[in-house]
């Protein structure tokens, strides 16, 4: 089993699916995306992408995401540390551009433009953002240490990063001094739930799941919270159960 549709991502007509245990072109090495794309008679496949630089006892695409022209990939490398490998598109082709070594394995991770969010990049479970200057992922700054594993995402100037245990969303802003914490997002209907076990940040609007709230009725039911900025201040707008 390649365990295929394990994690995906979209960007416009680009679609990005995950198999990581499907075998690799790489002796004793597993894991591949499958790239898939919007045309006028549906969705079509394009190309199945391995990890150039794989070894054995890997696995490729055990975390995934896609903005642009730029797919991130989480590998896990048989020990306690791991991977980011990123692929950038060139033509019709991606091609591998960077490896960056992590210690945090199969840990969540996102990509927006020109900068990577990511777990374990100083330490483990800690949160960096990486920047690419036009020739390399570099480091721009650690955000926070965090040692709860849960959901995280950049959109432009902003990221978002889940605490299950604490449950809670924090948010940070860029400016031209660097990133700073601006916000701390709650789950006012239950303050346990699992709240930011994964977070999806757009613009200026941020979807946080609570997989066990039970606001709706239904024990362990879940919910997902909206929360938009207004006028500097991020507020809950809706709430899905």
């Amino acid at each position: 089993m390649s365990r295929f549709g394990s994690r995906i991502a979209r960007a416009g007509d680009v679609l990005a699916v995950t198999a990581p245990d499907a075998a690799n072109d790489a002796a004793s090495s597993f894991g591949a995306v499958y790239l898939f794309r919007r045309g006028a008679a549906g969705w079509y496949f394009v190309v199945k992408v391995v990890d150039p630089q794989a070894s054995q006892d890997e696995h490729f695409a055990v975390s995934l995401d896609l903005d642009g022209d730029v797919l991130v990939a989480g590998v896990t490398t048989g020990s306690n540390l791991g991977r980011v490998s990123v692929l950038r598109r060139s033509g019709t082709a991606w091609r591998f551009e960077q490896g960056i070594p992590v210690l945090s394995v199969g840990a969540p991770l996102a990509v927006s433009g020109s900068r990577i969010l990511l777990h374990g990049g100083l330490a483990s479970g800690d949160v960096s953002v990486f920047v690419f200057n036009g020739t390399s992922w570099n480091l721009e700054q650690q955000l926070t240490p965090n040692p709860f594993f849960a959901g995280l995402d950049i959109s432009g100037d902003f990221a978002a990063i889940g605490e299950v245990g604490p449950d809670r969303v924090r948010v940070f802003e860029r400016s031209v001094s660097g990133w700073s914490e601006v916000a701390t997002l709650l789950n006012p209907n239950q303050p346990t739930g699992g709240f930011g076990q994964d977070v999806s940040l757009s613009g200026e609007r941020c979807l946080v799941t609570a997989p066990r709230d039970e606001s709706g009725g239904v024990i362990d039911g879940g919910a997902g919270l909206l929360f938009e900025r207004n006028g500097g201040v991020w507020e809950l707008a809706q709430t899905f159960v």
